[in-house]
This record gives C-alpha cells, sequence and structure tokens, in this order.
C-alpha cells in the first residue's frame, strides 16, 4: 500500500508542522534533483547561543535588527518545572564578538499565549491568549491596553495598526479586525464569506493578502479564494477564486516601481484533476496575480510551501514527500525552474522557507551515519549554496520554529524540547 505525506505550513510567522501520512495513495516517482553536497560547504563563522526555557516555546517574533526577540511558552508535561503558559521577551547582549540573550521581561498566563507579534522597532509587543484578551505591551513590560478578541495579530506600525486574523479558533463570521496601536480601539471589521486560511502582510506593511475557503458548507477544500486589501484605503484592491485544495501563498516585497502599484500575490494549490483516480498522487499548480494579470503555472514534483524572492522575480518552493526533500527556484513565466535540488529523505517535520536579499533558507533533516541531521541551510538566487550549519537539536526533537530579522543578520531557531538558539549569519558571500 503506498502512502503519500501532506503538510500544511502555518502562514503566520515560521512555525513548522509535522508530516503526516495517509493510506491508500500511490506514490508517483519524480524526477529527482541535483543533490545537495555538503562537504564542500563553508564552516559557519559564527557560534550558537542556546538556552533552555521552562517548558517548550511554541512561538517567535524579532525586531528589524535582532535586538530583541518574543517568544511564547507552554508547559512540558515530559520535564520540571513551572506548568503555566508564558510571554517572554529576550534583549541581545554582546560578549565581545560573540551574540548573547537575556530575558528582559516574562509574563504568565492562565492559558496558552494564540499568537504574537513584535514591532520591528521593539516599542511594542502584541499577543492574544484562550482566554480570548488581547494585550499589547511597551518594551519595558508594561500593559498599553487589553481588550476582547479572539484573533492572530500582525503589528503594522508605520500605519498604527494592529491587524488581527479570525482563524478556526476565532468568530467564523470576521476575516480580520484593525486596532489602533496606541489605544486598542477597534478600527474596521472585514467580513469572512468562508473559512480564514491565512493573513499575510507585505514587507513594506502597505498591503494585507488574506486566503479563504471557498465554501463554509464545502465537504472539502476543493475551492479557496484570496483577496488583496489596501491598509490606507481600508478596502480590498480584489478578490479572485480558484480550484484546488490551499496548500500556501506569499505576497511579494515589490509592486513595481511605483509604490502606489498593488504587489503581486502568488498561491499554491493541489491540483488532483477532475478525472484523476483516487488516492492518485498529488500535483501542485501556482497562481499568481499581478500588474499583468493572473498567470498559471503547473507544478510537476511535491510542493507544500512557497515564498517570493527578495526582488519579486520568482518564487522558491520547497517540498517534502516520501521521495524527499526539494528546493527550487521558479521565475514568473517560465515553464521551468531555474534550479532544482534536494536529498532523497522524507522530513518528520516540514521546513519552512525564509527570503534573504542573497537568496533563501529553509531547514533539512537528514541521516548521517543512522543519526538524524537538522540543518539549516542557505541557497543563492542561483542555487549555489552558499553555507549550511548543523542545528544543535538532540536525537528525538525536532526543529519547531526558524525565524530572522528583517535585515536579514539574526537568526533564531526553536525546538520542541525547549531549546532556544540564535545565531549571527554571515552575509556577503
Amino acid at each position: 500500500m503506498g502512502f503519500r505525506a501532506l503538510c500544511n505550513t502555518v502562514l503566520l510567522g515560521t512555525t513548522l508542522v509535522a508530516c503526516t501520512t495517509f493510506p491508500g495513495s500511490t506514490i508517483e516517482p519524480f524526477p529527482f534533483p541535483e543533490g545537495i553536497h555538503w562537504e564542500a560547504q563553508p564552516k559557519p563563522k559564527t557560534g550558537v547561543w542556546t538556552s533552555m526555557v521552562s517548558g517548550i516555546a511554541t512561538d517567535l517574533a524579532l525586531t528589524r535588527d535582532g535586538s530583541a526577540a518574543l517568544i511564547a511558552t507552554i508547559p512540558d508535561p515530559e520535564r520540571e518545572g513551572p506548568h503555566d503558559y508564558r510571554l517572554v521577551r529576550y534583549r541581545r547582549t554582546l560578549n565581545g564578538a560573540s551574540l548573547r540573550y537575556q530575558v528582559q521581561w516574562s509574563k504568565s498566563f492562565k492559558n496558552k499565549v494564540r499568537a504574537l507579534d513584535l514591532s520591528e522597532d521593539g516599542r511594542f509587543a502584541v499577543m492574544n491568549n484562550y482566554s480570548d484578551e488581547l494585550i499589547a505591551f511597551a518594551a519595558s513590560g508594561k500593559q498599553i491596553w487589553k481588550v476582547r478578541g479572539s484573533c492572530r495579530p500582525k503589528i503594522l506600525a508605520e500605519a498604527k495598526l494592529v491587524v488581527c486574523f479570525h482563524d478556526d479558533d476565532a468568530d467564523p463570521d470576521t476575516a480580520f479586525t484593525l486596532f489602533s496601536l496606541n489605544r486598542g480601539e477597534k478600527v474596521a471589521q472585514f467580513p469572512a464569506p468562508g473559512d480564514v486560511l491565512g493573513l499575510k502582510t507585505s514587507p513594506d506593511q502597505k498591503w494585507i493578502a488574506i486566503a479563504l475557503s471557498g465554501s463554509r458548507a464545502a465537504a472539502t477544500l476543493t475551492r479557496s479564494r484570496v483577496a488583496l486589501y489596501d491598509v490606507a484605503r481600508r478596502d480590498s484592491v480584489w478578490e479572485q477564486e480558484m480550484e484546488g485544495e490551499f496548500l500556501d501563498f506569499a505576497i511579494s516585497p515589490v509592486g513595481s516601481d511605483r509604490t502606489d502599484m498593488p504587489p503581486s500575490v502568488a498561491v499554491l494549490t493541489a491540483a488532483y484533476g477532475s478525472k484523476a483516480k483516487p488516492g492518485a498522487s498529488r500535483k501542485s499548480r501556482l497562481r499568481i496575480w499581478d500588474r499583468l494579470g493572473k498567470r498559471d503555472q503547473d507544478i510537476e514534483f511535491p510542493a507544500e510551501s512557497i515564498e517570493f524572492s527578495s526582488h519579486g522575480e520568482g518564487v522558491y518552493i520547497y517540498g517534502n514527500a516520501p521521495t524527499g526533500q526539494s528546493l527550487a527556484f521558479l521565475e514568473i513565466g517560465k515553464p521551468a525552474p531555474r534550479w532544482h535540488r534536494g536529498i532523497p529523505n522524507q522530513a518528520d517535520f516540514a521546513g519552512s522557507l525564509l527570503s534573504t536579499p542573497e537568496g533563501v533558507i529553509s531547514s533539512f533533516e537528514e541521516i548521517e551515519n543512522g543519526t538524524r541531521k537538522i540543518r539549516w541551510i542557505e541557497v543563492r538566487s542561483d542555487g549555489k549554496i552558499l553555507a549550511r550549519r548543523d542545528l544543535p537539536i538532540t536525537e528525538g526533537a525536532y526543529l519547531y520554529v526558524m525565524g530572522l530579522s528583517s535585515d536579514g543578520l539574526t537568526a533564531w531557531f526553536l525546538s520542541d524540547n525547549g531549546l532556544i538558539g540564535a545565531f549571527k549569519r554571515s552575509v556577503g558571500f
């Protein structure tokens, strides 16, 4: 009996989700990409700072320069320690050239933190928990405001707003709500014609892209829709519907030379085809909306998540299937990837993608001499592997979250055994 791997990426933040397998599907072979050869890669020039938290860290946000980090923790039933839910802010300290962090403040809650964010300048932190509290804090840890709310917050500092999107744990009739950043007042609320699958903001925080299911009454997610909103106008620019099971989406960093032009939006869907046999292996379709209209590109290899390149000329694609893990770069409008690389083993936890000015960062799991290695890899836009770092995550634990500061210089990672870590990236290859 064959199996098909299915991994879904959480759309806010960089949380990684375990893969599961479902019986009854046939594994169809695909042309395996060029392998990744580690032995020729330069060793990291910087060390890793690590610490163990009392529990398991579940979410992460960083300031633009990586000088502060905000994490959420839950109790670990297998370890001794406090059995509460915490929001913890770290600040960076320097010991010579070494990177170090220490706890700046910590807050305890009765219920789990649903989601969090940190403004790029570090002046504001905002979180929502399962007590339906939406709370904003100053850099000092002082509470600024608290309102009732059940949503996942994202700070739009330039617009002085908090956009809070309503996932399947929240109000099903609302897509997202805008609150004022300074006072927590409700500014606007947008209805949801279907279940909200995810929300992303453009890097300049002027645009919001939201993905929704095609119909709340549908038995399966065979149709979905995506909409683009202008934050300044507080209105939608367009809304489109598409076929296929929703997998992931991305919003480009630039629209064009004109800053008032909308960015491009790419949506990755699973397209089984109307005549596909039950249990057939999934193929993917990439649909892109930009200033030239709609474009469709079929992807003939397993794909789970996407991210635009830093200049918006193409998308990076990560795949994880029984045939292996792979990473590719597809230029918009081109029929085949510019490059496609991978390793022939499936990851237990699928990696996420982090776009950088040089290229892209992803994680790969690999077995070496009987030991599972979790590797952070950096690939240039032309496919050249720039760096590899074996993360200090012990056997039996997994990479749960990876994050990168907006300036691209500070990297963080969280493991599911309570280990957190950070290091300086080596750039300028």
